[in-house]
């Protein structure tokens, strides 16, 4: 699933990007790093948008979102926290009761948003249906 397909539950901070979407969320669960609510919207709508559209699906494209983010973290005066990820709940067993093929036919991006809706379950129905009725 693409970040963007995540629109259809967090419509209410699209297109501002009001709050930090989940796609960000999770480049930043993959760098170890925290940003706060208050330093994301000290962020232009155009800086937040290229937050959401760099890749992270490389090593390399994860240093580049790293170093972006800590320019514009050096420009707006605002620590880059790091967190311990030890490891992560999405690359673990099968969560959210789905048998042990599907959980594995998840891409890690899709076992993230699937953990973040977990205790919420009209929101994991929805996020799940979206995942299996588009061809992967």
């Amino acid at each position: 699933m693409d970040p963007d397909q995540l629109q259809f539950f967090e419509k209410d901070f699209w297109p501002d990007l009001e709050c930090v979407p989940m796609g960000v969320r999770f480049k930043l669960d993959s760098c170890k790093t925290k940003v706060s609510l208050r330093h994301w919207q000290l962020l232009s709508s155009a800086e937040r948008a290229q937050l959401v559209a760099l890749p992270c699906d490389s090593p390399e494209a994860l240093a580049h979102f790293q170093a972006t983010l800590a320019a514009l973290a050096t420009r707006y005066d605002f620590p880059l926290l790091p967190i311990a990820v030890d490891p992560s709940p999405w690359q673990l067993e099968p969560h959210c009761g789905l048998d042990d093929q599907s959980w594995q036919a998840l891409s890690p991006f899709e076992r993230f948003i699937c953990i973040k809706a977990a205790n919420k379950p009209e929101l994991l129905a929805a996020i799940l249906a979206a995942l299996f009725s588009s061809s992967k």
